[in-house]
């Protein structure tokens, strides 16, 4: 059986189009926000499925989970899109997408499972979908799996945003002699004709907004980011036991809607210090009241669970409420408004802040989440991009931990 490509020159963006026949053992898509690159490394694997000889492509991130809401949502929508479904046996569970003419596939893997990795065989392609998120040792574990012949050619591509010249992919594939091996194209959301104006302003705005962060996302430049909010997070062994804990949420759709939860050891109001441990619970777009309530079910949240959300959502607050969920609005300063916010991060600043290496989308933004400048100089105002879970990880531990703050009530 057939499928026809002819019309594929009509519906991908042309700075991708001749890298369809690429066969660099490594192809290196970098690029900002919204370059669509990673749309491009999912319709290439998709062609080449089809196209070529039975493959057994794997795609992978950091953590698993992360491939539920990013890369396998994305395939979904490209074969629905391009009117494939029939020919595509779609796995949820596993995340893995079979081509039914030939039993070509499609399977996903969280470099947080090791073994899974080395139990893998006849692997002939890898895509790694935010590659800044693995260490250099993970990426040589991949590479290393890729080997023996095969009717085609073997190919990784990774895709990223380069966050920092300081990462070891710059050096791997920018810095040193690639002999021959290696593809790199760098991309910005000027290449996507896809886009819609409301997300490209946002992404110009940066520029006003933080220039250096505008480097990254707005023109794919490896970049230092400058003006950085919180210090790096702190990695390390989690206690067995804590002392209190408690759940922040920031509503979104076509952002993402987040619920994180944070875990307090040896917090001492008086002097405010102490440590509090933070872990990515939800972080997905597109989600109704009604899924966030599914999701706080599946994830075992209780009743009696404390979850801070954005007052500026009365009406999603009272229906998960209705649900059966404590859910409040987050406390703020009576004065409210930005200086709030400002209260927030300083309270935020004070403390011992922890995460973990699979908080990946909050890790992402913590990363990022920078001071605005003005006329050269910094503001007490952050950049509002990418800050979802800053702002659910804010709302929990200023309404729960700081006392003196202001409830606002919803009738």
């Amino acid at each position: 059986m057939d499928v026809d490509l002819r019309n594929l020159k009509d519906i991908v963006n042309t700075a991708y189009y001749s890298s369809f026949w690429n066969d660099s053992r490594y192809l290196v898509l970098m690029g900002g926000a919204g370059s669509g690159k990673s749309v491009f490394a999912a319709q290439k694997l998709l062609v080449r499925l089809v196209a070529e000889a039975p493959h057994n492509f794997c795609v992978l991130r950091k953590v698993f989970n992360t491939v539920r809401h990013s890369c396998f949502t994305l395939f979904r929508h490209i074969i629905s899109t391009w009117g494939w479904d029939s020919y595509f046996q779609i796995n949820k569970t596993d995340l893995s997408f079979t081509f039914t003419p030939t039993g070509a596939r499609i399977i996903s893997l969280g470099l947080d499972d090791p073994e899974k990795l080395k139990s893998i065989a006849n692997v002939t392609g890898f895509w790694i979908e935010e590659a800044t998120e693995l260490n250099q040792d993970d990426f040589e574990q991949v590479d290393l799996r890729l080997r023996g012949r095969t009717p085609n050619y073997k190919q990784i591509i990774l895709s990223f945003n380069p966050i920092s010249r300081m990462h070891w992919l710059k050096k791997r594939f920018f810095d040193t002699d690639q002999h021959g091996l290696t593809t790199t194209l760098r991309t910005t959301y000027r290449d996507n004709r896809f886009l819609d104006t409301d997300y490209i302003r946002k992404i110009e705005l940066l520029a006003e907004q933080n220039p250096s962060l505008h480097r990254v996302y707005g023109d794919g430049e490896w970049g230092v980011l400058e003006g950085l909010i919180y210090g790096p997070p702190i990695m390390d062994k989690w206690p067995e036991t804590f002392d209190d804990a408690f759940f922040g949420m920031d509503f979104g759709f076509n952002n993402p809607t987040v619920l994180v939860k944070c875990q307090v050891k040896d917090f001492n109001s008086s002097n405010r210090m102490g440590d509090i441990y933070i872990s990515e619970i939800i972080y997905q777009s597109g989600l109704t009241t009604p899924d966030i309530a599914d999701l706080l079910r599946s994830n075992g949240i209780q009743p009696d669970d404390v979850i801070w959300a954005d007052p500026a959502e009365p009406d999603r607050i009272r229906e998960l409420s209705r649900h059966g969920f404590n859910v409040k609005p987050a406390r703020r300063m009576e004065s409210g408004g930005k200086g709030s916010v400002k209260a927030g991060i300083d309270f935020l600043s004070s403390l011992r802040l922890h995460s973990r290496p699979s908080n990946v989308n909050l890790n992402t933004e913590w990363d990022i989440y920078s001071w605005q400048q003005k006329d050269g100089q910094y503001i007490d105002e952050p950049v509002k991009y990418a800050d979802h879970a800053m702002d659910a990880m804010r709302y929990a531990i200023w309404s729960q931990l700081h006392k003196s703050s202001a409830v606002i009530r919803i009738a």
